[in-house]
């Protein structure tokens, strides 16, 4: 008896679940909703990174955390595969060790993500109003929190075994109506198109005799030590590390803060504009709805066709 073969498109399933389960998963920055507001930050998409510099004695361990709060980042040119995090990252972090003059690649850190298709985490991105948080802090303050998931990182435990670590960022973007939030791009005070390793600002090359080593002369955390180089900054680096209160100790954490006037509700505003786009969003799932019923109904009868009469299509 011969046994009947699949039809050649049933492979096609997975990648039809896949772009679904991915879309469910992500976000469109042109219209979050959380609590009945809405906000736009489409105007901040694109790269954008921000570097940390820890200084141990004899070397500098700098991370620049890279990010795009719109979609998923683009390996820069002149970055090795291995030198940049995977497709489908939104948030990635490289750590350069220099030492005698020299860089070496540390670690690459993929924080946050969608690697669902790997059998890896999902972004699974949260949004929260300050207005309806229940922390003291956010009362006092005008904006949204997003929290993205679905990174790791490769650490070795305490017997020198390999394993994952989960990686989470955290943004919190605070109403601030005399900032657009690329203030510190417009300026030109980071270079991401030269990227140089994320160690160098277009402000060190336009001043070639301004010693590092000036900046903090008793080492540490330049943040520490010098809590004013990141005050100015539209988009500053608040800390990386587990997170507070002893919660999950197998987590890092990367908190950032963004001032920017997108995230003063009421800044995407206009309800003619609101009107249509409102209504895009559930419009776009009735769309991947049918689309996806559709394509299960020419599936299943196909299958259903080939098995009971042999017919193909």
């Amino acid at each position: 008896m011969r046994l009947s073969e699949p039809p050649t498109f049933l492979p096609l399933l997975p990648i039809l679940l896949h772009v679904t389960l991915t879309s469910a998963s992500t976000y469109a920055c042109n219209d979050i909703r959380t609590n009945g507001v809405k906000f736009d930050l489409s105007p901040l998409k694109g790269p954008h990174n921000i570097s940390h510099t820890v200084k141990e004695h004899p070397s500098v361990h700098n991370t620049t955390f890279t990010l795009d709060i719109c979609g998923t980042l683009k390996r820069p040119k002149g970055l090795k595969k291995d030198e940049f995090c995977r497709t489908n990252t939104w948030v990635c972090g490289t750590e350069y060790v220099e030492h005698n003059g020299g860089s070496t690649l540390e670690s690459v850190i993929e924080i946050a993500g969608d690697y669902s298709m790997d059998a890896g985490g999902r972004l699974d991105a949260k949004w929260e109003l300050f207005s309806s948080s229940s922390s003291h802090k956010d009362v006092e303050r005008e904006g949204v929190r997003v929290t993205m998931n679905g990174g790791s990182k490769d650490v070795e435990d305490a017997e020198g075994k390999k394993t994952k670590r989960k990686q989470q960022a955290i943004i919190e973007f605070i109403c601030d109506k005399g900032r657009t939030g690329l203030e510190d791009w417009e300026e030109s005070t980071v270079r991401f198109d030269a990227w140089s390793r994320g160690r160098k600002s277009k402000r060190d090359e336009d001043d070639p005799e301004d010693d590092p080593e000036d900046d903090d002369e008793g080492g540490g955390d330049d943040e520490k030590d010098n809590p004013d180089a990141n005050k100015d900054r539209s988009l500053k680096f608040i800390g990386y590390g587990p997170p507070s209160g002893g919660k999950e100790m197998n987590m890092d954490q990367l908190r950032l803060e963004w001032r920017t006037k997108y995230a003063c509700e009421g800044a995407s505003n206009g309800d003619e504009e609101s009107g249509s786009s409102a209504h895009w969003g559930f419009f776009t799932w009735i769309v991947i709805v049918v689309f996806m019923g559709t394509a299960a109904y020419l599936i299943f009868g196909s299958w259903l066709n080939y098995n009971r009469y042999g017919a193909r299509g």
